[in-house]
């Protein structure tokens, strides 16, 4: 066929200007006019050509644009074979080839990118969604949800007991001290009269004693070194099984250190002062509820708590190893605390 000049003529189409062109032109001659086209408008039309693309180099074909929803799509034709071009719209950017291409993969194949986007080229995957996104496919995203109110960080009423506890045992000893207790070094004769756990007195029927010797305490340094161990103790342990577990325990494990020690030192006499034994019965009531999980605790938190609370309670006899100490309450205690938690731990209701 011989070559002929481009004829022009306009008309409409749905409402939007429709340009034909025929006549058969050769690769390179087409290439010449896609470059003209490009970036000028079609007469009378304000039509601007947009990114144009052609598929595997047709010899002679005719081209004709027609208006769409998004862009303008041109077929370029040809007997044998279809090319495709986009056109865009004044005002809008012109679509890119890779664009051009997803449009015509299926929602599910689209999808199937987004949802897999470490197999594929980043682009590949934007472009995917850049689609779903013009078909109304993917949402926009909603509000984010208002931020939940923060956790409220355990204050002083969650280790009540425990601060009560330290505070009578500086009570008593401000009242000794007070009453003109020697504040480093008190006598025998002055704990007896405060309620020492004395041999003598309790089989004679003082039974009151082994309660009132855990409040008592032999100078400033043993109140100090126990206040510390019962704060650090209790802070642990009072959160895990509320105010009234532990109270039961500290008062139990105390009485089954002094009975203990009254034990352990007959037939001969002891005069044994201190809320040692009834401490490590809170240390031994936490080695229970760690070992077993009667506390319901991540096996982090348990692991910890165990390995802290044994380090303390080993550290403690080993120190404790001089002349004076009544290890005997110390043990009585430890184990009392230990055999308490587990019916103290029967229906309990973890606070932590």
């Amino acid at each position: 066929m011989a070559k002929r000049p481009w004829g022009w003529r306009s008309c409409s189409l749905l409402g939007w200007p429709e340009a034909v062109a025929s006549a058969s032109y050769s690769r390179p001659a087409w290439r010449g006019l896609v470059s003209w086209l490009y970036g000028s408008s079609w007469m009378g039309s304000g039509v601007m050509v947009g990114v144009v693309r052609y598929e595997k180099g047709l010899t002679g074909y005719t081209a004709g644009c027609q208006g769409g929803s998004y862009g303008r799509a041109c077929q370029v034709g040809a007997p044998e074979r279809l090319g495709r071009l986009v056109v865009g719209q004044p005002g809008m950017e012109p679509r890119s080839p890779l664009a051009e291409a997803f449009a015509r993969k299926t929602d599910a194949e689209l999808l199937y990118l987004t949802q897999h986007p470490q197999a594929f080229a980043p682009a590949l995957v934007q472009a995917a969604w850049d689609e779903l996104h013009r078909r109304g496919q993917v949402p926009d995203p909603e509000p984010a949800a208002p931020p939940a109110p923060p956790t409220p960080v355990p204050g002083l009423s969650s280790v009540a007991v425990t601060l009560g506890l330290a505070g009578l045992n500086l009570l008593v000893f401000l009242l000794m001290v007070a009453g003109g207790v020697d504040a480093l070094r008190p006598s025998g004769q002055d704990l007896i009269r405060w309620g020492s756990n004395f041999t003598p007195l309790v089989v004679r029927g003082e039974w009151w004693r082994l309660l009132t010797a855990c409040a008592l305490h032999g100078g400033l340094a043993h109140l100090l070194l126990n206040t510390y161990a019962l704060l650090v103790i209790g802070a642990l342990l009072e959160p895990l099984v509320g105010r009234t577990r532990l109270l039961l325990a500290y008062g139990l494990s105390g009485l089954g250190g002094s009975l203990a020690s009254l034990w352990w030192h007959l037939p001969g006499w002891v005069n044994s002062v201190g809320a040692s034994g009834a401490i490590f019965g809170l240390y031994g009531a936490m080695l229970t509820l760690t070992a077993t999980n009667a506390a319901r605790l991540s096996r982090p938190a348990r692991a910890a708590l165990f390995v802290h609370t044994l380090y303390i309670v080993g550290a403690n006899f080993a120190t404790g190893l001089m002349p004076g100490i009544d290890h005997a309450a110390h043990i009585g205690g430890l184990l009392a605390g230990a055999l308490l938690a587990w019916p103290l731990s029967k229906g309990m209701r973890v606070r932590g």
